[in-house]
C-alpha cells in the first residue's frame, strides 16, 4: 500500500532521499529539497522498511542501484528490455565463474601433486594468487559480500562473587613499604 503523495517523486528521487537518510541528513532538510512533507518520507521509510537507524541499509541501496546503473537498467524500461538485461548480468557472472572453475583445473593439471619442494611452493603461491583475484572479482561483481565484519567481544573479568561471602568480614590488609 503506498502512502499518498509519494507519487509525485521518481523511484531515483526516493532511493536518493534514502541514502541521504542512511548517512544522517534530517527531514527538514531532505523535505525542503524535494518539496514533500517529513511525514511523507517518514510514512515512505516505514513502508519500505528502511531501517530506524542512520547508515542501515545504505550499502544495499548503493549496491543496488550501481548494479541497475552497471546493466543499464532505469526506472523507465519496460519489463522486457529489464529481463533482458538482467539475463545478460547473470550470463556475465556465469561465465565469471565458468572462468575460475576453469583456471582451478589448469592449475591442478599444471601442478597435480608435487613432490619436489620448489614446485609445492610454486602450486601454493600461485593457489593464493588465484584465491585472492577470484575472490575480488566476486566480490567486485557482486556476486560475493565483501569481508566478513570483524566481530568484537568484550569479556568482563571481575571478582567472583561467593555465596558465603560478606562484606562487613572483608578487613584489607595495610602494609608499610619503605624505600631505603
Amino acid at each position: 500500500m503506498s502512502y499518498k503523495g509519494t507519487s509525485k517523486l521518481s523511484r531515483d528521487e526516493w532511493e536518493e532521499i534514502r541514502a541521504s537518510r542512511s548517512v544522517g541528513v534530517g527531514l527538514s532538510e531532505l523535505s525542503k529539497k524535494y518539496g514533500i512533507s517529513q511525514t511523507m518520507i517518514v510514512h515512505k521509510a516505514r513502508e519500505e522498511n528502511w531501517g530506524s537507524k542512520p547508515k542501515e541499509g545504505l550499502s544495499d541501496v548503493i549496491r543496488e542501484m550501481a548494479t541497475e546503473r552497471l546493466i543499464g537498467l532505469k526506472d523507465s524500461d519496460s519489463s522486457e528490455k529489464a529481463e533482458r538485461l538482467l539475463d545478460l548480468a547473470v550470463d556475465r557472472a556465469a561465465n565469471l565463474l565458468k572462468t575460475h572453475q576453469r583456471e582451478w583445473s589448469d592449475h591442478r593439471l599444471k601442478f597435480g601433486i608435487p613432490s619436489e619442494y620448489e614446485d609445492a611452493r610454486n602450486a601454493k603461491i600461485t593457489a593464493e594468487m588465484l584465491i585472492l583475484r577470484q575472490k575480488g572479482e566476486r566480490i567486485a561483481w557482486g556476486l560475493d559480500e565483501g569481508a566478513a565484519k570483524p566481530v568484537i567481544e568484550i569479556e568482563r573479568v571481575g571478582v567472583v562473587k561467593r555465596p558465603d561471602f560478606k562484606p562487613q568480614e572483608f578487613k584489607p590488609e595495610l602494609r608499610e613499604f619503605r624505600l631505603e
